[in-house]
């Protein structure tokens, strides 16, 4: 009794295609008894001398490795931009002069005052922001006229040109 065990490696030619069969080849002896084997997971198993190839035989997909030496960077790139946005420090826009809350002829002729000691104001501005001061005191303190003048949209005017 003599066991010969074979280990055949099968190419297909680039232009034939994936085979769905194999066939064992058979002996030139008419009288030899041949027995066939295939792996089964780890296990040997008899089969016929023609077997089905169920699985899917032929190059595989290395996609995914250029899928992920791409994603990985970019991965790492977005989440430090995102670490990056939410450690900078918020900037908060302080304005020199505001309305008060409480708009009131003294509030507002106190805000004036303020604006009126202001660099950027011209010569001609600051004649009209005298004028208005005057305008409040008159009606507020003085006499009043017939014609209250606004002071919430003097204030907001003011802050607005030194803004």
């Amino acid at each position: 009794v003599t066991e010969r065990e074979w280990l055949i490696e099968l190419k297909a030619r680039d232009d034939a295609g994936k085979p769905k069969e194999f066939e064992f080849c058979t002996s030139k002896i008419s009288d030899v008894e041949l027995s066939f084997k295939r792996y089964q997971d780890a296990d040997l198993v008899d089969v016929e001398p023609v077997v089905s190839l169920e699985n899917d035989y032929g190059k595989a997909s290395r996609a995914w490795i250029y899928w992920l030496a791409g994603g990985v960077p970019l991965v790492l790139i977005l989440v430090g931009l995102v670490v990056v946005v939410s450690r900078m420090p918020t900037t908060e826009i302080i304005r020199k002069y505001s309305v008060p809350s409480e708009v009131t002829p003294l509030n507002v002729i106190s805000l004036l005052k303020q604006i009126r000691g202001d660099e950027k104001l011209s010569i001609e501005q600051q004649r009209q922001l005298d004028a208005s001061i005057d305008e409040i005191e008159q009606h507020f303190f003085y006499t009043q006229t017939d014609n209250a003048p606004d002071i919430k949209t003097l204030a907001q005017e003011w802050v607005a040109k030194v803004a």
